[in-house]
């Protein structure tokens, strides 16, 4: 009796997904590869990222790739009647996939977008101001990679208009930059290429 409950425990703890682990990204398996500051009409904003995720190996597949975070929102003083109201709600904790058919991808590679503030159509819409704050992660069959700034899962990513400023100045505006330098390190810790 006892061999055959040791056999069914050794069975099932090999086929359960409970041995797969949360591990930084410490060899790349994940890394923000280009980003840049996107304007668009009446002030709208954006700060775009392409995630790119290689070849990990040891059997391990990829299942999903995304960001894990939140957004919050401040109101620029809308008028009652303004309908964009919907977009100045905050989201709790979710998982954000990265958007299909954008043409700045090649195979391996994820576009995001996390906008930074809306735009000014009329007078009494005054619009949002965002901040998008998390982490980036690719889950194969085995384990989950996590891509934290300085790859400390105790910091996050912040997408907001302060990282638009500064990426407008670093890499221009409606463009994306290589993050595999010094000055964008924030971005890809370990130059990853």
């Amino acid at each position: 009796m006892l061999r055959r409950a040791a056999a069914v425990l050794a069975f099932v703890a090999l086929a359960s997904p409970v041995l797969a682990a949360d591990l930084p990204a410490g060899h790349c398996e994940i890394f923000v590869e280009k980003v840049g500051a996107f304007p668009s009409s009446h002030g709208s904003a954006s700060l775009a990222t392409v995630v790119k995720v290689g070849w990990i190996g040891n059997g391990e597949t990829i299942e999903r790739v995304g960001f894990y975070g939140y957004r919050a929102a401040v109101d620029l003083g809308n008028a009652a009647d303004c309908r964009n109201g919907e977009l100045g709600a905050a989201t709790g904790w979710r998982i954000v996939d990265p958007a299909t058919d954008n043409g700045y991808t090649a195979y391996g590679e994820y576009f995001f977008a996390f906008p930074v503030r809306t735009g000014l159509v009329v007078s009494g819409c005054r619009g949002f101001e965002f901040t998008s704050v998390g982490a980036f992660f690719v889950q194969t069959n085995k384990n989950t990679y996590w891509l934290n700034p300085a790859l400390d899962p105790a910091q996050n990513f912040y997408f907001d208009g302060n990282g638009y400023g500064i990426l407008e100045r670093q890499v221009g505006y409606s463009g994306l930059g290589s993050t595999a330098r010094e000055d964008l390190r924030y971005y890809n810790p370990l130059l990853c290429r």
